[in-house]
């Protein structure tokens, strides 16, 4: 009775905020209060792409599923996918722009901004635009509209995770620099040094659905692709290959050239049979 009395005390000596809601003066038309919508948007970070369904309620993002239309991420999302929700209700962000790193207001900050590059314009003095890869075409628009009205502006893309490294191989190997597309669900052997192509190497979300495709009995004639790891540090791709090699990272080049004269070799037995 005692502990009743005092927690009763407790709860009414406790105020409680008072929470207030404001109905819309003009409701819009797609908004149903406590009614979830879908909005199809694509995300784009790094070396991660995906086409996504965000389910919004009452003006809040709160999930994120793939889209079954894309022909490239065909409804699959990975774990930075799902996580990405995250980063909207991430206290730790920015609430305001910084200058000097004291905190300011967007009007000032444009304001200051604004009289700078036109300042930068007439001076005719070089300013370097730096941002990661843009993939979407309306973004490219406002750079290059933005490029336009101030000619003394260098755009400039980098990359933190880059893939410059296989443009170079790839144009070195065949005379033209480019990315390509692995159909894995039409490869009968799979043969990977150190790339983690199921978790974080290029496109990993249209890689696993491809990956799991060729590697799917569902009927009697379906064949199982072959999936051979050469890595030095255990990955998602190397935990789900047939046979996982562990190397080291100094013998990636040695266990390449082998596997390869391998494959040469037994090319010229058959050809002799």
């Amino acid at each position: 009775m005692g502990f009743s009395v005092a927690t009763a005390a407790v709860v009414i000596s406790c105020k409680k905020p008072v929470n207030k809601a404001i109905p819309f003066l003009i409701k819009p038309e797609e908004v149903t209060p406590g009614m979830a919508n879908f909005y199809a948007t694509t995300y784009f970070e790094e070396n991660e792409y995906c086409s996504v369904l965000v389910k919004v309620r009452d003006g809040r993002l709160i999930k994120i599923e793939g889209n079954n239309l894309s022909s490239v991420s065909k409804q699959g999302t990975s774990a930075r996918v799902q996580a990405a929700v995250l980063n909207l209700y991430d206290d730790a962000r920015l609430k305001s722009p910084l200058k000097r790193g004291t905190p300011t207001t967007w009007e000032e900050a444009e304001d200051y901004i604004g009289k700078k590059l036109e300042q930068l314009k007439s001076e005719n003095k070089k300013v370097v635009l730096l941002t990661t890869t843009i993939i979407s075409p309306s973004t490219r628009k406002v750079i290059s509209s933005f490029t336009t009205r101030y000619p003394n502006v260098q755009w400039i893309q980098y990359d933190a995770v880059s893939a410059s490294g296989i443009l170079e191989a790839n144009k070195m190997s065949f005379g033209k620099a480019f990315i390509p597309d692995y159909r894995f669900e039409k490869a009968g052997v799979i043969v990977s040094f150190g790339a983690d192509f199921l978790g974080t190497w290029l496109s990993p979300v249209e890689y696993t659905k491809s990956y799991s495709t060729g590697r799917r009995l569902l009927q009697k004639d379906d064949s199982m692709s072959r999936h051979y790891q050469f890595e030095s540090g255990m990955s998602l791709t190397g935990s789900n290959a047939d046979v996982r090699i562990p190397v080291k990272t100094s013998e990636n080049a040695e266990s390449c050239c082998r596997v390869v004269q391998s494959v040469a070799e037994r090319k010229r037995i058959c050809r002799g049979w």
